[in-house]
């Protein structure tokens, strides 16, 4: 890494750890911002997945493939962005949940949790398609919150 790509990472980092635990409602979102954001998924060409979330998939009885988990990238609805620490690469890391339009286990829809600083896919879990989140607590968003990279 060049010294100015150096630079222009701790500056980057240094900015984005001012939004670490915050998060912004895909609702939220400025139409560049969420168009920036599926840009940068369209351009992923190569989908990892830890093997935490193939380890969920069992643990949840999702029955859902590699396949079914790429295409829900491709085919869903973004639900929120958010900025987590990672400890492990001692940075800040993007990440955004997307809940697939497909539906498995008859009734259910996937979400994943993708990062998009590591590329691949941290998590996912599934909920009733019926379930449209009424209760849900808009406190932890933050409609102010920066999305970078868009």
């Amino acid at each position: 890494m060049t010294q100015v790509a150096t630079i222009d990472l701790v500056q980057q980092q240094t900015e984005m750890s001012q939004y670490i635990g915050k998060r912004i409602h895909g609702s939220q979102l400025e139409d560049f911002q969420s168009n920036g954001i599926w840009d940068r998924l369209k351009s992923v060409k190569s989908w990892n997945v830890r093997k935490h979330a193939y380890d969920r998939l069992a643990e949840k009885g999702i029955n859902a493939t590699y396949e079914d988990l790429i295409s829900c990238i491709h085919d869903s609805t973004l639900i929120e962005y958010k900025i987590d620490y990672n400890p492990i690469t001692n940075r800040c890391d993007e990440r955004v949940v997307l809940r697939a339009n497909a539906v498995v286990n008859y009734c259910y829809n996937i979400h994943v949790v993708y990062s998009l600083s590591q590329q691949r896919i941290i998590t996912v879990w599934m909920n009733n398609v019926n379930d449209l989140h009424k209760t849900l607590d808009w406190s932890i968003y933050d409609e102010s919150m920066k999305v970078f990279g868009v």
